[in-house]
């Protein structure tokens, strides 16, 4: 930092702007430590700028929690339905057209998981941005698709 000619402050900011995500962290930190903010100041900022990446990280590792089980709980649901479906006595056709609606639930419901449950792949009616967390929590999920409905009279 240096003054002009009229003793006015002057910083020359060794930073260039570009878009994208920035590789140096607690910018502001280290800005405010060039602008000689108190030390008390600096101390307070590290550590809560600490706080809260430690608190991000924590979060990020709870989504990919939630996420993995999710798609277990998807998995062993998708198991079960596929040996109820070898156990019931419906035509070929039926089980076709029953195997193609479970296999598009499936992937419907897998896609949502990975999307983090609220990108629009499942509709207003099933789930929305609030209950994300509850998505698969039921212990039936393919509900919607009911076997007794495609078994030919």
């Amino acid at each position: 930092m240096s003054t002009t000619a009229n003793d006015v402050p002057k910083m020359t900011m060794l930073y260039r702007v570009e878009s994208g995500k920035s590789e140096e962290s607690m910018y502001g930190i280290t800005l405010a430590k060039a602008m000689q903010f108190p030390k008390r100041f600096l101390e307070v900022a590290e550590q809560v700028a600490i706080s809260l990446c430690q608190r991000r990280e924590r979060n990020k590792q709870g989504s990919e929690a939630r996420k993995m089980l999710s798609r277990r709980k998807l998995i062993l649901n998708l198991h079960e339905h596929l040996r109820q479906v070898s156990q019931s006595e419906m035509d070929d056709s039926s089980m076709r057209s029953y195997l193609i609606r479970l296999r598009e639930e499936f992937i419907l419901r897998m896609e949502t998981i990975e999307n983090g449950g609220n990108e629009g792949t499942v509709d207003d009616s099933e789930a929305g941005p609030d209950d994300e967390d509850e998505i698969f929590d039921n212990d039936n999920i393919f509900d919607l698709v009911d076997v007794e409905s495609l078994q030919s009279s």
